[in-house]
């Protein structure tokens, strides 16, 4: 082929148009960036005919002209920059970035070009100008080693390794891998998870540190970052931080790079439930476990052994904490609260001779101590006198396991705390009469069962006061008394009283009843009238209570006893009434129900107002005489025939001493 004619391109679209035949006439160009980039649709139809195309210009323009500079395909050879005379070879294009040796990396940059570059060289050229191609950035579109296969043996930094394994392939187009990454310990480190990321490009990593050096890694690296830390060729430590309680033996026993490294030491992070529940293969490996930090401040839940076989590792603690010891013997827990604050809770476990010894102490200490569980398998039968009771009853109630308690003296108030205790089988009470009959209904006679006795500190012979349903309810507490008593029932039923008084502590009876149901055990009233202190009616108006002369004369006492309004009606022959003396009933509604006149009635007491109301007085006239010498007769008398309707008969004349002493047949009330 001849050889080409250099012309500009002016001269070469001239020329080309005279001599078109690219076989016999073909044109290299050489100009600057501006005229080749406006001339740029017209030289690439020149086709074949141009070989090659040489650009001489200052960096601004090139860059100002790249996209129409590219668009002239592989027949684009080289750049020459301005003032500079750098030289840039083009291998080739493809339309949006050049391809060139690694040698000119560092002009484009020197001289500021833009365009995108694609490096195509030997690795030992790529390694002398690293970090010039580095330099390029995102400039750089991709980095090919065009010697032979992989590995890209080339001693590589990390930061150059970080940057440049995305982009970089071997000579086939393969993903390039990298078996020379030489650095120090410290940037291996301080970029171990980025190097994660393309571990599979590392299949060799070195340490450049003159000294073994040790790498602090962190949990998650350990975990994470497992590929990259196996390339590592050299003899290195390393300690993890940030451990679970639950991890800390496996990452101790995993072995890291060709060297099969294990940790040197580990730091432990993590919840104290967690840390708890390792505490026993924590302490094996001890030697290796520098430091334990813990996630929150919950207690630590240990026993007593732990707390002393493992006492080295809880003071490897570096965080505030506390512990809440459990399985703690009486014998030891003296040594275990003398730790101070770091305990926050003790649980005993023991037996019960030795709890129930130790009740006192445990009562003092009871701010810390958080159960108390009993050792024995059978069931104790433990026995306190009230004082015992009352002064350790926050320790009792924290005790659990198979024991009975006994306590004898108790005032109700301790009771009523004892009662509460499941364990409590018997009480005995010692107590006001009082505080007893305060506690009968709500306390003791719900408990009756646990009450084995009361004695009531009273001094003399307390009288309790009860209502009847006290009495019929809460027999089986009041029995359980054992000191002297005596009982006074309010609100009582007549039909019960017969049987209240077969209690020997009954000593009054406050009868509250309806009259009909006084009048149907007036006998009952009257054999134990002693002992009835009052009757009360509950008749919602006044009622009448009928009886003959002779049972209100035997039932005096009972009706005397009657404190409501009520109506005596007294009906009976006249001689009987005669003989009844009314002064002796202190009721003062009486009404006097003559069942015959044939005989003189006498009427003994005085009348201080006399009621009429019931007596028929219907008639025409009045007449009034002498009767029996001494007395007065009124005599009501009908006009038709003279005849006497009804007559009353009164003793003695002088009206203020007048005594009604009867009105025929009719009825009489005395008020």
């Amino acid at each position: 082929m001849p050889t080409s004619i250099t012309l500009n391109v002016a001269n070469a679209l001239a020329y080309a148009a005279t001599y078109n035949d690219p076989n016999l006439y073909p044109i290299s160009i050489v100009d600057n960036a501006t005229d080749i980039a406006a001339s740029a649709t017209q030289l690439r139809a020149l086709g074949i005919q141009i070989t090659d195309v040489h650009v001489i210009d200052t960096a601004a323009n090139i860059n100002a002209n790249q996209a129409n500079l590219l668009s002239l395909g592989n027949e684009l050879k080289d750049f020459t920059i301005q003032p500079s005379n750098n030289y840039i070879q083009v291998q080739s294009t493809d339309g949006s970035s050049i391809t060139t040796g690694a040698g000119f990396a560092a002009r484009i940059m020197a001289e500021g070009l833009t365009i995108p570059v694609r490096i195509a060289d030997y690795g030992g050229n790529i390694a002398a100008n690293i970090d010039a191609i580095v330099a390029l950035g995102p400039q750089l579109v991709s980095l090919q080693e065009t010697y032979g296969f992989n590995p890209f043996t080339w001693a590589i930094k990390v930061t150059d390794l970080l940057a440049l394994a995305g982009k970089t392939i071997d000579y086939y187009g393969h993903t390039e891998v990298f078996s020379n990454v030489v650095d120090s310990a410290a940037n291996v480190l301080a970029s171990l998870d980025n190097l994660e990321k393309i571990a599979p490009q590392i299949s060799k990593l070195s340490f450049t540190d003159s000294t073994t050096p040790n790498l602090s890694l962190t949990a998650s690296q350990f975990s994470n970052d497992q590929a990259v830390l196996n390339a590592i060729a050299n003899q290195y430590t390393y300690t993890v931080s940030g451990v679970s309680a639950a991890n800390a033996a496996s990452v101790l026993a995993s072995m890291l790079g060709s060297n099969h490294i294990q940790a040197s030491t580990i730091g432990i992070t993590d919840s104290t439930t967690h840390f708890g529940a390792q505490l026993d293969s924590l302490q094996i490996n001890i030697n290796k476990i520098k430091s334990i930090s813990l996630t929150d401040s919950s207690p630590i839940a240990v026993t007593f052994n732990q707390l002393v076989s493992d006492a080295n590792l809880l003071n490897k603690i570096t965080t505030m904490y506390s512990l809440a010891v459990n399985g703690v013997s009486v014998a030891n827990m003296a040594s275990v609260l003398a730790k101070g604050t770091v305990v926050a809770s003790v649980a005993l476990s023991d037996t019960a001779v030795h709890i129930f010894k130790a009740l006192d102490t445990l009562e003092a200490n009871v701010g810390k101590i958080s159960t108390i569980a009993l050792t024995n398998t059978t069931t104790t039968k433990e026995t306190l006198t009230a004082s015992q009771a009352q002064a350790d009853l926050a320790a009792l109630n924290l005790i659990t396991g198979p024991y009975s308690l006994v306590v004898n003296g108790a005032s109700v108030s301790l009771a009523q705390a004892l009662l509460g205790n499941t364990h409590l089988s018997k009480v005995g009470l010692s107590d006001s009469s009082v505080n007893i009959l305060a506690g009968l209904d709500t306390l003791l006679s719900p408990n009756s069962a646990k009450v084995s006795s009361i004695a009531l500190t009273d001094g003399g012979t307390p009288s309790l006061a009860v209502t009847a349903a006290q009495f019929a309810n809460d027999t089986a507490v009041l029995n359980k008394i054992s000191s002297h008593y005596t009982l006074s029932i309010s609100g009582e039923t007549s039909a019960h009283i017969a049987a209240d008084v077969k209690n020997s502590h009954v000593s009054a009876i406050a009868v509250v009843d309806s009259l009909a149901n006084v009048k149907a055990n007036l006998g009952a009233l009257h054999s134990n009238i002693s002992k009835i202190s009052g009757i009360t009616l509950t008749d919602a108006s006044t009622a009448t209570l009928s009886l003959m002369v002779a049972q209100t004369n035997s039932n005096l006492s009972v009706l005397n006893a009657i404190q409501s309004p009520y109506l005596l009606s007294v009906k009976d022959t006249v001689a009987n009434i005669n003989s009844f003396d009314l002064s002796t009933v202190h009721t003062s509604l009486i009404e006097i129900m003559p069942t015959s006149l044939t005989t003189t009635l006498n009427e003994t007491r005085h009348v201080s107002d006399l009621n009429l109301s019931l007596i028929k007085l219907t008639g025409n006239a009045i007449n009034e005489k002498v009767y029996n010498t001494t007395g007065t007769e009124v005599d009501i008398v009908a006009s038709a025939n003279g005849a006497i309707l009804h007559q009353l008969f009164f003793t003695n004349t002088n009206e203020s001493e007048l005594h009604l002493l009867g009105i025929g047949s009719a009825v009489v009330h005395i008020l």
